[in-house]
């Protein structure tokens, strides 16, 4: 099931990349306590979020299927990167 390109991409696509994206919350609690933020974020501290989650499953995804699960997510990766370079005043959220 999981070994499918297709399944690996509607998982990074549906479920990654929608729970590793800066929300709205993340915008305000980073603007009202950027130190809150960045701890929670580098630390550690937000072991059950959404992202941290994300990346976990990320984690397992590569452990049995790392090529197929690299190269779509480094497709992704370089769209938002030409998001950004497109437009960096709208588009800097795509670099996060």
């Amino acid at each position: 099931l999981f070994g499918d390109a297709a399944t690996l991409q509607q998982i990074c696509e549906k479920v990654v990349l929608p729970n590793v994206e800066l929300r709205e919350e993340d915008e305000e609690l980073f603007e009202d306590n950027p130190h809150e933020y960045v701890r929670r974020d580098m630390e550690g501290s937000d072991a059950e979020s959404r992202r941290r989650s994300a990346v976990e499953l990320v984690k397992g995804l590569l452990m049995h299927y790392e090529a197929p699960v690299t190269q779509t997510l480094s497709s992704y990766v370089a769209a938002m990167l030409a998001r950004y370079s497109g437009d960096a005043t709208n588009g800097w959220k795509a670099k996060d």
